[in-house]
């Protein structure tokens, strides 16, 4: 009964182990990544421009339509990344804040790259059609 015991508790062990180094591991891979962090409150106007249709198209997002879109824009992984090779761009979002300095942050789409304002991400999970809702 007692190896029984020791036998279980060996096997336990090892068990925990092996998932205390998996977990660690998979967090580890994911340190660098982030989220845009857009906040919602201040938001006066978010305007979405798109080439993929051929010619270019502008909307301005309803204001009804905001906490969608920005869920969207937040919803994304991504890894900052060295990149000066600009090749223009898929969808290009500009959100417009209130107040005293009028802050606005650009987001530009290409492939699996999105600019938030100077900095450049790989972006996971973006979809040439995830906003393509918006022009319909």
């Amino acid at each position: 009964m007692e190896r029984f015991i020791r036998k279980l508790f060996g096997l336990t062990f090892s068990a925990l182990l092996a998932v205390v180094l998996l977990v660690g591991c998979i967090s580890n891979n994911l340190g660098d990544e982030k989220s845009m962090n857009i906040k919602i409150d201040g938001i006066e106007q978010i305007t979405v421009s798109t080439q993929t249709t051929g010619q270019k198209q502008d909307v301005i997002i309803e204001k009804e339509k905001f906490e969608d879109l920005i869920s969207k824009l937040n919803s994304y992984s991504l890894k900052e990344i060295t990149d000066e090779k600009d090749k223009g761009w898929q969808y290009l979002i500009k959100i417009e804040k209130k107040g005293g300095g009028g802050e606005i942050t650009l987001i530009s789409f290409m492939d699996n790259k999105v600019k938030v304002n100077d900095i450049v991400y790989e972006v996971r999970d973006y979809n040439i059609d995830d906003f393509s809702y918006l022009f319909e």
